[in-house]
């Protein structure tokens, strides 16, 4: 039995499997945007020409990046060095899904610079989104900073839902890519709709 699954062909099975079970992904992802173009706009959009111009691809590409070098247990995916294994998970989803993205993005806010944990760019919108991953909720000084964080975003009109996305990991540890990826495609859903 272990010769069968260490065998060559077993090898080529799996590989075949993961990109049968990669283009089924990308096939609900492109029957779900079919449908929200049917389904037409139901939401009205808040923000003028200046702000979605704010979030272009000419934009995404002078976004800099801090490449902390140091990071210790640290997890490396994709020429990145990421903190946590749930960033490097949504690295990952990212990448499955077709969308670019940047990591540690410095975004300043007056005087007040901040890392901003992903930008994101989508090709479908045109437009690209940030991530905030809060994953040390149970520490109160991090809860403090994170608090500040949001605040901070929301007086500088950050939209959360479609100009960022806060995903948070459980106090265990846990952490829901599906989660994430239903959170991706409804911002990507928001900024379509936003288009419209």
């Amino acid at each position: 039995m272990q010769f069968m699954v260490d065998s060559p062909k077993a090898t080529e099975w799996l590989h075949r499997k993961k990109y049968q079970e990669v283009l089924l992904a990308r096939k609900e992802k492109i029957e779900f945007r079919e449908v929200l173009e049917t389904s037409g706009p139901n939401y009205t959009p808040t923000n003028d020409d200046k702000s979605v111009n704010r979030y272009s691809k000419e934009i995404f590409d002078r976004l800099l990046e801090k490449c902390e070098k140091n990071i210790q247990n640290g997890y490396i995916y994709d020429g990145h060095l990421f903190r946590s294994k749930s960033e490097l998970m949504m690295a990952q989803c990212f990448k499955e899904l077709g969308l670019e993205y940047k990591y540690d993005v410095i975004v300043s806010f007056g005087d007040e610079t901040f890392l901003i944990d992903f930008a994101v760019y989508c090709p479908e919108t045109d437009r690209f989104f940030f991530i905030e991953h809060f994953g040390r909720m149970s520490d109160e000084t991090y809860r403090t900073r994170t608090f500040h964080k949001i605040t901070t975003y929301s007086r500088n009109n950050l939209i959360e839902g479609l100009d960022i996305l806060y995903t948070y990991e459980l106090s265990d540890g846990g952490f829901f890519i599906d989660v994430i990826k239903s959170k991706l495609l409804s911002i990507i859903a928001a900024q379509l709709l936003l288009e419209c």
